[in-house]
């Protein structure tokens, strides 16, 4: 999503240059550009927004799985316990 807005950006900085700074001739062909641009970055958008909702949708199942679990198996700290390990999760030098 952040290429989108910097590509958005960074094309329109350059049809403000040619319109504005330039005064170039070429009307038509500078509002062909901005429109190219224009429909190229929503498009652009639209993909990293979808992207983006997949993502968030896979992290809530994720978190109902992870509490799903901890329910069946219990507390964490116990397993950790009896399998002789620290607080920090490494092991136990025992003889």
């Amino acid at each position: 999503m952040i290429s989108s807005i910097l590509f958005t950006y960074g094309s329109v900085s350059l049809v403000y240059f040619f319109y504005y700074i330039l005064k170039t001739k070429y009307v038509s062909d500078t509002f062909l550009v901005y429109f190219l641009v224009t429909i190229f970055s929503s498009m652009l958008m639209s993909t990293g927004l979808l992207i983006e909702k997949n993502r968030i949708r896979k992290l809530a199942e994720l978190k109902i799985t992870r509490k799903e679990l901890s329910i069946v198996f219990g507390n964490n700290e116990k397993a950790a316990q009896s399998q002789n390990r620290t607080a920090g999760g490494k092991l136990k030098m025992s003889d």
